[in-house]
């Protein structure tokens, strides 16, 4: 790159005219003149593009689209910089972004890759809270989306970078840019945080897709793991597991409200499911039970490999909170599955 690298911002957009000029003059005041500011509109009926002629630095093409990720597609067509940057139109830069993320960016030293803080905002553009992503990303902390805290508009990436990787995957709504970042570590690519804050981004707008409830969203972002974990040990997959359902059972009610937690389905997903529960005190002692019987939920036969472990867990929560006949039940179940004797087994209902 030379000594002022250009710096390409794609911003797609659909029916944000009462935002996007923030999002216009965060760039405009970087006080950088090497950039491009590519906008791709979805054909919105508001004010927008009258807005967008008011700007004749501003790349912009409006037409129909499938949605923000075939519009960012679009955008990234369009670059010619040599750093790129993703702002939709209700998120803006702070001030002095440009001047750290050049410096930072070095595809020479293997820098391909930069993020950084984010600043959450309200509808009425004041800010709630800061947000600091998890400092170690790589293939194994990418699963535990529910700890890295990592925003798209605070992110940064060679041309070079987005040359080898390729495009964001125009079937996924909640999950494209996490998707991408799996990409990115696949490729062997390093993400480098930088200490500051970049962007300030209104991630709860109303009427924003960001409305939808987590439990939708996370359903997404579970299948996408679902299709890279493979790239992990067996360790770091039940490790995997095991951080993942203890979010899940500590979070039921803030973030699940209403959602059925199912009996994992998998060995490994089931160690790394009880693992959890051993370290969950708090929980009501019935809800293995509930687990257990629920219709949505596989027959317990299923799993007489491990529901030894998974009752005793149940028995052991059972005693902490004083049900003494309930967890010896229990622990008579868990040893009726741990023996091979299938008359036994029957005599407890292990079998039907």
């Amino acid at each position: 790159m030379s000594k002022y690298p250009k710096i390409s911002i794609v911003t797609p957009t659909y029916n944000c005219a009462a935002l996007i000029r923030d999002c216009i003059h965060s760039i405009l005041n970087q006080g950088y003149d090497n950039f491009e500011h590519i906008v791709v509109d979805g054909e919105s009926n508001d004010d927008t593009v009258a807005i967008l002629k008011e700007y004749p630095h501003i790349k912009w093409i409006s037409e129909p689209d499938k949605g923000e990720v075939e519009a960012l597609n679009k955008g990234l067509r369009m670059v010619t910089g040599d750093i790129i940057g993703w702002l939709n139109a209700d998120d803006c830069y702070v001030d002095g972004a440009f001047q750290r993320v050049v410096a930072e960016v070095k595809p020479e030293q293997d820098r391909h890759l930069i993020y950084g803080k984010t600043i959450f905002i309200n509808d009425q553009k004041e800010p709630t809270h800061w947000v600091t992503p998890a400092t170690t990303i790589n293939m194994v902390t990418l699963p535990k989306w529910f700890t890295l805290n990592l925003f798209q508009p605070s992110m940064f990436f060679s041309r070079e970078l987005f040359k080898n990787v390729g495009f964001f995957n125009p079937e996924l709504c909640f999950g494209a840019d996490y998707h991408y970042w799996f990409r990115i570590a696949k490729k062997g690519y390093s993400f480098n945080f930088v200490d500051q804050v970049f962007a300030k981004s209104m991630i709860y707008r109303a009427g924003g897709k960001t409305e939808t409830p987590y439990a939708v969203k996370a359903k997404e972002w579970w299948e996408i793991c679902m299709e890279f974990l493979p790239n992990l040990t067996t360790a770091e997959r039940i490790q995997f597991f095991k951080e993942f359902y203890t979010f899940r059972m500590n979070y039921a009610d803030e973030y699940y409200k209403g959602e059925n937690l199912e009996l994992p389905k998998n060995p490994e997903c089931l160690t790394g499911f009880i693992r959890a529960y051993r370290e969950q005190r708090g929980i009501n002692p019935t809800h293995f039970l509930e687990l257990l019987t629920a219709k949505s939920s596989p027959k317990a036969k299923d799993y007489l490999s491990l529901s030894a472990d998974l009752l005793g867990m149940y028995g052991e929560t059972l005693s902490q909170h004083g049900r003494q006949s309930e967890a010896m039940k229990a622990f008579e179940w868990a040893l009726a599955w741990e023996s091979g004797d299938p008359i036994l087994r029957q005599e407890f209902g292990a079998l039907s």
